[in-house]
């Protein structure tokens, strides 16, 4: 009597065709014969009961339409389910290097332009923290905020410039020397648009850049939820939330609460170093003005060339640059170094150095104290 064959496995798949894609057709019958079941992505209840792996193929030809997938934002949040590229029914058969994974993992934010005058210290500081502790553990970029050039400008111009926006000022240019924060490009989208759509051009435009890097792009934003524009993102595949809403969600609500913990920004010792070194704010100031002075009178400035993340991770200048590999950018043009190795500690560094200026300044007192005094027993000499 002949054992029964064990049942094969089945497992669960969809392949996206938004046209007549004979290729498409193909792979999806391919799969078929292969033991597969045909998931209806459409059914967004079937999904939320679903707990197996569900593979969703997509046609390379179709990433600029890949926002048309029905419920994407509810499958890119499910970790069941997994998306690959191909070219032909050959890659799907053969794992050739064609056959891509994307949406892997992480994510880029979008702050929009209101949320940066507006946002808590600690929950801005709560999240860049998250963003860097991500990096750190799985050792690349996981996480990235993106903010808009004319965001970041109206910020640094404000007048008058406050202690709250002070603080925020440091807190994005800290982060954003580590690689944490890319100031995108002018230019990048329509410029003169509203802002909800200049919002959703950009997460867009990301969403199909860093297909390849990122599962998830959020629009951080305080937008009330019952906005008629919030369907707009979420049925394109991407979030709308809030700091602590994305920090609960990703975070966990344990962890989420602990990095939203009132805290101080900077050691005590750390806040007299700064005072000591007159450390100098930075901000945009248009063609044809000069600097704007700020509440000491020192004037302020801004770099041009804001680091810009291309779809490899790699941050260039944004001073016309910023779509050349890096050896060109290097020979176009001096550039600010903007890409530290995540085991430099920039911050650590930053305030080592501060505090040994400090140092060397009251040594420099002292010397200039004891020689204008002409006590004989000083004994370091005037030619220093």
């Amino acid at each position: 009597m002949k054992k029964p064959q064990k049942a094969r496995k089945k497992f669960q798949f969809f392949v996206y065709s938004p046209e007549q894609d004979r290729e498409c057709e193909a792979v999806k019958n391919y799969m078929l014969k292969a033991g597969g079941v045909l998931v209806d992505i459409k059914d967004s209840v079937c999904l939320e009961e679903n707990s197996r792996e569900l593979k969703v193929l997509i046609r390379r030809k179709h990433v600029p339409s890949v926002h048309r997938l029905a419920n994407l934002y509810q499958l890119k949040m499910a970790s069941c389910v997994k998306f690959a590229l191909f070219n032909t029914l050959t890659d799907v058969m053969e794992g050739s290097r064609l056959y891509e994974n994307i949406f892997v993992s992480g994510g880029a934010l979008l702050a929009d332009d209101t949320i940066l005058r507006t946002i808590e210290i600690d929950h801005l500081d709560g999240l860049l923290r998250f963003l860097k502790e991500q990096s750190l553990q799985h050792q690349k970029f996981v996480w990235v905020l993106n903010i808009s050039r004319n965001g970041y400008k109206r910020l640094c111009m404000h007048r008058p410039l406050t202690k709250r926006d002070s603080k925020v000022l440091n807190l994005l240019r800290r982060y954003r020397d580590e690689g944490f924060i890319t100031v995108l490009p002018k230019g990048y989208v329509t410029e003169g648009i509203p802002a909800t759509q200049r919002y959703l051009q950009t997460s867009l435009k990301l969403q199909i850049e860093l297909i390849s890097v990122y599962r998830h792009i959020i629009l951080l934003s305080d937008m009330d939820k019952n906005r008629v524009e919030v369907p707009w993102f979420l049925e394109r595949g991407i979030g709308v939330m809030n700091i602590q809403e994305f920090l609960t969600t990703f975070a966990g609500e344990s962890e989420a609460k602990n990095l939203l913990a009132k805290q101080p920004l900077m050691s005590g010792n750390l806040e007299a170093t700064l005072k000591d070194t007159c450390t100098v704010m930075e901000c945009f100031t248009p063609e044809g003005e000069t600097p704007c002075p700020t509440p000491e009178g020192t004037p302020m400035s801004d770099a041009s060339d804001s680091p810009v993340m291309d779809t490899h991770g790699v941050y260039h200048g944004s001073s016309g640059l910023g779509g050349l590999p890096r050896s060109d950018v290097d020979s176009a043009a001096p550039q600010k170094r903007a890409v530290r190795s995540l085991s430099w500690d920039a911050g650590t560094m930053t305030q080592t150095r501060l505090q040994i200026l400090s140092c060397v300044r009251s040594v420099r007192d002292n010397i200039r104290s004891q020689i204008s005094s002409s006590s004989p027993s000083s004994p370091v000499s005037r030619s220093m």
